[in-house]
């Protein structure tokens, strides 16, 4: 029926072949070990993600430490920071971070880093927690690449899509996955800037 079930590959070689070395390169300089013991699929679920706050910013702080233990990195002084008021640290501060990660680490003190570290948030992301989990678990994963000691294959011009993939990684591949497009417009609740791109 003029080749309409006919399917070609999901993805090129090279693609195929850059996945991989991302996953190795992951693996090489964010412990293996640590992957392979306490890595874990989180889902977008009431189990996953108990609680409820009364306001945005509550939820928001609830989502990111939520997000922030399951990629072993509870122990960094993080704070949902809405994107209108949202000042990047240095990169000079996370050199004394480290890029460990574990439940059993014992918390840093913000004053170690100059402050805590700032992640983004739109409010009208926290109607679309799915959404804002992705956007947390991709800005995370931003913060601990920079800390690599070696760059991620594909260079500076494949940085997002790198920073993405260890997302994934770190466990948060389903919400990655869901929140990969988002049609332009719609009601701003739906329109989550800060994670819409297309897959």
């Amino acid at each position: 029926m003029f080749g309409l079930f006919k399917s070609g590959p999901v993805l090129d070689e090279e693609s195929i072949h850059w996945l991989f070395d991302i996953y190795g390169w992951a693996l090489d300089q964010f412990d293996a070990q640590r992957f392979f013991a306490d890595t874990r699929l989180v889902l977008p679920t009431n189990e996953d993600f108990p609680g409820r706050e009364n306001s945005p910013q509550g939820m928001a702080d609830l989502i990111l430490d939520q997000v922030a233990g399951y990629a072993g990195l509870g122990h960094w002084p993080i704070k949902a920071v809405n994107e209108a008021s949202f000042e990047p640290l240095p990169s000079e501060a996370f050199t004394r971070i480290g890029r460990e990660r574990g439940k059993d680490l014992e918390a840093i003190s913000p004053s170690a880093v100059g402050g805590f570290i700032p992640v983004p948030f739109e409010v009208d992301m926290v109607m679309n927690p799915e959404a804002l989990i992705a956007s947390y678990a991709h800005v995370l994963s931003h913060y601990l690449g920079s800390m690599a000691e070696k760059s991620p294959p594909g260079g500076a011009e494949n940085w997002a899509m790198a920073s993405e993939v260890l997302g994934v990684i770190l466990g948060f591949g389903v919400m990655m996955a869901n929140s990969a497009f988002h049609a332009p417009g719609g009601c701003g609740s739906c329109n989550a800037r800060m994670v819409a791109r297309s897959s």
